[in-house]
């Protein structure tokens, strides 16, 4: 492979990405300019794309965390969904890699914090959800994110648990969106590795796993639309994400891999492995239907999944029932002005 003068990467990266390329603390550049920088190291030396590949499987991340580090990949997951269905890059904004091994909650500290602004809390009650979480939870953090290029698109992240990490049985996300007002919540589940050499990672649905469903069902049911604003291409809104044990995130990915379930099709899951139709065990080969990231994203983004009508009351009961499972909870608070903001492209 010839040398790339550093100058001629340089000149090839997005302007507003270049500030990430004199970094001296020792991280890894952030995502979006990683790609960037591969792209154009690789148009001006071919060979260096067969390199970057042994290095990148050479360097591969630890891919069996503890269980502490198995808890902040998730809950860091769910952080991250939360931005992307706002339309913000996580991988720009989630650069800090906190040490796996050593991780403390809350993790948002490690990010500069910025509080919500008047405006903000008038388009919704958001010191509602802080006051509220605080006295709920032993930890708790939030912080504002804003597209860096697009000011008006910005999200709160409020998290909180109340066990210690090695207590925790998992995490859920709850989104709410001021357009087209209604909420997400999705829920963590993870696939465990099978004891036998070769055995395919597959999740056991038990008992939890249906009373932590009741409690979604007990959300008041949505009446009919009587406007466009209130119109989904689906009444649900609550989802299951089915994971990896690992909980790895390949390179070039903003998420966790994962299987999207809503809970319509939980309930028939269900009732086929109940029959014998379907293994009792869900994984990638028994699962034939299901939402990637991809396709989750782009429903969530355009408002097109979501409740209808839930109030703040309703929502809090929601998560005091996650505490009571020890779970963790990430708020997610899309405080995007949809009038100001660029539209997304999808597709």
């Amino acid at each position: 492979m010839h040398r790339v003068p550093w100058a001629d990467l340089a000149v090839a990266i997005p302007a507003e990405l270049r500030r990430h390329l004199d970094r001296t603390d020792g991280n890894p550049l952030p995502e979006r300019t990683r790609i960037e920088v591969e792209a154009a190291l690789t148009t001006r030396s071919p060979d260096a794309a067969e390199l970057l590949a042994r290095l990148r499987s050479e360097a591969s991340p630890d891919q069996s965390p503890g269980d502490r580090g198995k808890v902040v990949r998730e809950q860091r997951d769910a952080v991250a969904l939360g931005l992307e269905i706002v339309g913000l890059d996580s991988r720009e904004l989630l650069d800090i890699q906190p040490d796996e091994s050593d991780a403390s909650v809350p993790f948002l500290r490690d990010w500069k914090r910025r509080r919500v602004s008047e405006a903000a809390s008038i388009r919704h009650d958001a010191t509602a959800f802080d006051d509220w979480l605080r006295r709920e939870t032993g930890e708790f953090d939030v912080v504002t994110f804003e597209a860096p290029d697009d000011p008006a698109r910005r999200v709160t992240i409020f998290y909180a648990d109340k066990e210690d990490l090695e207590r925790q049985t998992g995490t859920d996300l709850v989104y709410y969106r001021h357009d087209r007002p209604g909420f997400i919540l999705v829920q963590y589940k993870r696939m465990r590795a099978g004891q036998t050499p070769g055995a395919k990672s597959a999740y056991y649905p038990d008992e939890q796993l249906r009373k932590e469903l009741d409690r979604f069902r007990d959300l008041p049911n949505a009446e009919a639309a009587t406007n466009s604003a209130d119109w989904r291409l689906t009444e649900d809104a609550f989802f299951v994400k089915l994971v990896k044990d690992d909980l790895a995130k390949p390179a070039e990915n903003r998420l966790v891999r994962g299987m999207y379930l809503p809970l319509s099709l939980v309930d028939l899951l269900l009732s086929d492995s109940d029959a014998g139709l379907l293994p009792r065990s869900w994984s990638q080969e028994s699962l034939k239907t299901y939402l990637s990231n991809e396709e989750f994203l782009q429903m969530a983004k355009q408002g097109l999944i979501g409740t209808r009508g839930p109030t703040t009351e309703h929502l809090q009961e929601t998560v005091r029932r996650s505490f009571a499972a020890d779970r963790g909870v990430v708020v997610a608070l899309d405080q995007t002005d949809r009038s100001q903001a660029r539209r997304l492209r999808h597709g």
